[in-house]
């Protein structure tokens, strides 16, 4: 599972793991950096995963002042693949989710508006809280 840490000051810093329970058999840093609690159980089980911590935020503020020079992703790269591929929890590859990002990015095609309208949808719509109604 993966545990917060500092994010090089740009929006998350000052993390704090105060507990995770239960005790991990192992933390290491995976290949992209990424600091991973691992447990080895003999038995298979539903189980409780507590990470408590605290955390300072600070704000991230990226502009692009040139909207109309973002071009097409190079969507055969590596950091493409990796940051847009389907997950359990990011299903970006089911139907329901494709036909509504295109309903709403509509006949925009620079790549940054997209997010923006993307970005904006979300923010309007989705509620955040209870996980049960995701698409497994």
């Amino acid at each position: 599972m993966p545990i917060p840490r500092n994010w090089n000051g740009d929006g998350m810093r000052s993390v704090n793991i105060i507990d995770i329970y239960p005790e991990p058999t192992s933390i290491y840093f995976d290949n992209d950096e990424t600091l991973i609690a691992y447990w080895v159980f003999n038995e298979s089980a539903e189980r409780e995963f507590i990470v408590i911590f605290e955390v300072e935020l600070s704000k991230y503020d990226h502009q692009i002042y040139d909207i109309d020079s973002v071009g097409k992703y190079d969507t055969d790269s590596v950091l493409y693949v990796n940051y847009t591929s389907p997950t359990l929890a990011v299903q970006s590859n089911h139907s329901d989710i494709i036909n509504l990002a295109n309903q709403i990015i509509g006949e925009e095609r620079n790549p940054y508006r997209q997010a923006k309208k993307i970005h904006a949808w979300v923010s309007d719509n989705i509620e955040y809280g209870d996980s049960t109604n995701i698409l497994y």
